[in-house]
């Protein structure tokens, strides 16, 4: 709700972060910041008098609650805190994002989280009562990211200095701020619904026995999505200052090389979760919980559309494209009504249906046309003939590596032998498609290339 509330600001403020930074014009980032931080002191206002009013109704909420009252006027107010700061305080740290520094911010604070989620396990343990320290230790940890931010930028950005005075004056002077957090909102606003209804139909269709069991793989799902986004969070900025710089052969070509990672990834992933799925929610939940092979192929299908679709949206993004505000909407559309209709003959496989294929038309079609058609004024009919070959790699890869992980019927009777089997399965599999990929893809090969020249970077650092 609250990533919704801000109406796609952030999304946008990234992207017009990109060019100023690129040429270094400080007075035009910190114009833009300062809009951005004038619009969140107005959200945090509305989010911190709508939280007070809830606080009132906390004892009615909670009437049921057996525990001591104020535990959930703690968790609240902790949670209600941790909003406002990041309206007030954390939003600056889009700047590392968009300046391709994230991974500074990232290092400097993944050490605190960590001794944190240490010491709440400990105190969950060993603490009797451990309730009031395991928020206590969430508040500390809070103000300390908070300082660790403000140290990093008054360390790397001293310029930075919004002025809230100026923020209406200035937002009349970036007028396309609102017009593009305006486009972004309406893509927002299609994904959150369509998001949200298909459990709803899924569960008119089936049961909420079936929702849970589906929940199990949609978890196993996310999980390995949570994975490839964290290690290609920060191509995104590297993407928009590339945009930025304005040299078209360099873009094209970094597309390509993009393309041929994200599909490489996206095959591992899905040859993943169509054979180690059952045994790892047979393992965790019993075989009860397992769903049939039709629904595990709409699952794994719809994971590689949603992992290679992630190519034309860092371009898409880093160019701004967000005008196609009616693409969300018959996307929304088609998921949500598809997913009614087949739902009503095939129950989950039916709803799973309709979410593939408002994504093959809107996301695989539609939004490739409109990258190459608006964003590299180029036949989009190239695309195709290079994509062609992932496909077909993709397909026959995962069908022949499920053939022969089921013919050597590897043990997965306990924890040990599937992590092992599991693991020593997926990187022969990653091993071979890597071989694959570098015959038959020049953007492949130059992909490996660029990661050669960063690892010798790296070694050289270390031994510096």
């Amino acid at each position: 709700m609250f990533s919704l509330a801000e109406l796609g600001l952030g999304v946008a403020i990234g992207f017009f972060l990109y060019k100023p930074l690129h040429d270094n014009d400080t007075r035009t980032v910190n114009e833009i910041i300062t809009v951005q931080a004038w619009f969140y002191r107005k959200l945090s206002v509305i989010f911190l008098v709508i939280g007070l009013i809830l606080m009132a109704f906390l004892p009615l909420i909670f009437s049921d609650f057996e525990g001591p009252l104020w535990y959930a006027y703690a968790t609240f107010a902790l949670l209600l805190w941790e909003v406002l700061m990041s309206y007030l305080v954390n939003f600056r740290g889009l700047i590392f994002g968009a300046n391709q520094n994230a991974y500074r911010l990232t290092i400097n604070t993944q050490g605190v989280v960590i001794v944190k989620s240490l010491l709440q396990v400990a105190v969950m343990l060993y603490v009797d009562n451990p309730y009031p320290y395991y928020l206590l230790l969430e508040f500390i940890v809070s103000l300390i990211g908070i300082f660790i931010l403000e140290y990093m930028i008054n360390r790397d950005y001293p310029w930075l200095r919004p002025d809230l005075k100026q923020g209406r004056s200035l937002l009349k002077k970036h007028p396309e701020i609102i017009k593009k957090t305006k486009e972004i909102f309406v893509h927002k606003l299609a994904g959150v619904c369509a998001g949200n209804v298909a459990p709803l139909i899924i569960w008119k269709y089936t049961s909420l026995v079936v929702i849970a069991y589906y929940s199990n793989y949609t978890m196993v799902v996310a999980n390995l999505n949570a994975i490839s986004s964290a290690v290609f969070g920060s191509i995104g900025a590297s993407i928009g200052n590339l945009v930025a710089e304005g040299n078209r052969e360099k873009i094209f070509r970094f597309f390509w090389e993009f393309l041929a990672l994200r599909n490489f990834v996206a095959t591992i992933i899905c040859f993943i979760i169509y054979n180690f799925s059952h045994p790892f929610i047979i393992l965790w939940v019993g075989a009860e919980s397992e769903l049939d092979n039709i629904t595990l192929l709409l699952i794994t299908t719809t994971a590689f559309v949603s992992q290679s679709r992630a190519t034309q949206d860092a371009f898409l993004a880093a160019k701004g494209l967000y005008q196609d505000v009616w693409a969300p909407i018959i996307e929304a559309s088609l998921n949500i009504g598809c997913g009614i209709l087949f739902g009503h003959f095939w129950g989950l496989p039916g709803v799973l249906l309709g979410t593939l294929i408002s994504y093959i038309v809107i996301i695989v079609v539609w939004k490739l046309f409109f990258l190459f058609r608006t964003g590299f004024e180029i036949s989009v009919w190239i695309y195709w003939r290079s994509y062609a070959k992932y496909l077909l790699v993709a397909l026959l890869s995962i069908v022949v590596g499920t053939y022969l992980v089921r013919w050597s019927e590897p043990d997965y009777s306990s924890w040990g032998s599937f992590v092992l089997n599991a693991s020593l399965y997926s990187i022969a599999f990653s091993s071979i498609l890597l071989g694959i990929y570098l015959l038959m893809s020049d953007g492949a090969r130059r992909m490996s290339l660029r990661f050669v020249e960063i690892g010798r970077k790296m070694v050289g650092r270390l031994r510096g």
